[in-house]
């Protein structure tokens, strides 16, 4: 970690000028409204000065000394902001739906829609993303637990991911054969089964029993926030059920075999208790929806660290396959932009609430590919205006995506980057055939060998205030990637 010292100019300090007097009984004035003291009750009367009192003299003003200078500390972005912090910061939020209104494209009320590009970047994935305004970040009820969006069947592939990350831990994997008798009666069959029923034709029985094999507790306190990176996702509901039966507080008995493994995962009842998601509800946002599909389908080309942990390859591959199969009201709108394509979705509705689309979109030969996650309001139609706002979205992409910048690890070896002060910018030592685009708190700047900060107000992170600053470029004909943050260090 790099600290760096940033001068600032400094005020001038107000000096206290001292008066000198030959009288005994004159005293030094302190300034021209000297602060009252309190007379001792013997002390004598002042004495008030002489008629031949020399002129007043000021000393001269000694030099201001200059405050302690802030540090800043360059850091790595990815170092310091988790990956739903780094695309929740850098998302566009206004060209999506300034795009709408131009093209007088309506929007139901209301709407939440999240896309993103997913493109070749430097030794890694990139993507660009944009939110219709902030919905894509929004939780799923608002500050008044009201509910603004129901995930309905679009949790079910987070479902199948945290019950295998369980299995993993007893040496198992989706080959392994179950049983247990819940309230559809005995069920035996394997876990493969089970994730592709949920996914496939979305099946609710399903998806209840990959709740109970997680179990309620692990899956809201371990495998969702920590193993799978989603800070917000809550999942309570047991589908299919009426209140007061309607969580998945209680996962029956269920014994397993699996080659030398076998025994029972015993009974076990939830006690957390998650007052943002209320009335024992499934809540999360388009963002975490979104990124388990970009994990699960994109699976085969992330970096190691992004790719979900425990789980074997053949339920990678079995996972993407069942999102492939999957039903989705999106692929023709697609296919109008795309030609053909590949759909990997996880759709959910809820007949008079909402209806869901989150998915990777691929064309058939690979050149292109977006993420896709929207919401709308269930109303007649709604397949016919999922496609519409799906297809204009991704013409909005082919157009306008390079205006974001793009997000994926660091990579390549980027110029010798300095910070200066008075005025604070930064200094690419850049070859005179280097090329390049960057970022400062999410807007582009021209491409030179100097970004002024200065110009560009510091906004405040999770870890603290400064700027972020994204490049990408070719520095000596070899290309390079950088996400970093200039953050004032705290006193």
């Amino acid at each position: 970690m790099n600290r760096i010292k940033v001068h600032r100019p400094a005020c001038a300090l107000a000096l206290l000028a001292f008066v000198l007097c030959t009288a005994p009984a004159c005293r030094p004035e302190m300034s021209e409204h000297p602060t009252p003291e309190l007379a001792h009750p013997h002390a004598p009367p002042p004495t008030a000065p002489m008629a031949t009192d020399p002129p007043r003299e000021t000393l001269p003003a000694a030099p201001a000394a200059a405050p302690t200078p802030p540090e800043i500390l360059q850091v790595a972005t990815h170092a310091y902001l988790t990956w739903y912090q780094q695309v929740e910061d850098a998302a566009d939020r206004t060209q999506l739906g300034a795009h709408f209104g131009a093209n007088a494209i309506a929007t139901p009320e209301p709407s939440f829609l999240l896309v993103a590009t997913v493109e070749s970047g430097v030794d890694a994935l990139a993507y660009r993303f944009f939110s219709l305004g902030d919905s894509g970040f929004l939780y799923s009820v608002d500050d008044q637990l009201a509910q603004r969006f129901w995930p309905a069947s679009t949790v079910k592939l987070a479902a199948a991911v945290a019950a295998l990350m369980a299995l993993a831990e007893h040496g198992l994997d989706g080959d392994a054969q179950v049983s247990m008798e819940d309230e559809n009666g005995l069920w035996q069959g394997s876990v493969r089964d089970i994730y592709t029923a949920a996914i496939v034709p979305s099946s609710n029985p399903a998806y209840n029993r990959l709740m109970m094999i997680a179990g309620f507790d692990a899956i809201n306190a371990h495998y969702l926030p920590m193993a799978m990176q989603l800070p917000h996702m809550v999942l309570q509901r047991r589908y299919a059920r009426k209140a007061p039966d309607a969580n998945m507080r209680t996962s029956v008995p269920i014994t397993y075999v699996q080659g030398e493994h076998q025994g029972t995962l015993p009974e076990r009842i939830g006690t957390s208790q998650h007052p943002r998601c209320p009335n024992e509800g499934n809540c999360t946002t388009l963002l975490e929806l979104l990124d388990v599909i970009r994990r699960v389908a994109l699976d085969a080309e992330l970096h190691p660290a992004e790719r979900y942990p425990l789980l074997s390859e053949a339920d990678r591959q079995a996972l993407r396959q069942a999102l492939g199969r999957a039903p989705s009201c999106i692929g023709d709108g697609a296919a109008e932009v795309l030609g053909p394509v590949e759909v990997f979705n996880k759709g959910g509705k809820y007949v008079d609430d909402d209806r869901l689309e989150v998915a990777l979109i691929s064309q058939s030969n690979g050149s292109q590919r977006f993420l896709v996650a929207i919401s709308l309001p269930y109303r007649d139609g709604i397949e016919a205006e999922t496609n519409r706002l799906t297809a204009e979205s991704l013409r909005f992409l082919q157009r306008e995506a390079h205006r974001a910048p793009p997000l994926q690890e660091d990579a390549g070896t980027a110029p010798p980057i300095h910070l200066r002060h008075d005025p604070l910018r930064l200094e690419l030592e850049v070859a005179p055939t280097d090329t390049g685009a960057a970022w400062v708190n999410g807007i582009a700047q021209p491409w030179r060998d100097t970004l002024d900060l200065d110009a560009i107000p510091p906004r405040t992170f999770p870890v603290g205030r400064g700027w972020r600053v994204i490049l990408r470029g070719e520095h000596d004909g070899a290309p390079y990637h950088r996400d970093l943050l200039f953050l004032f260090e705290e006193s």
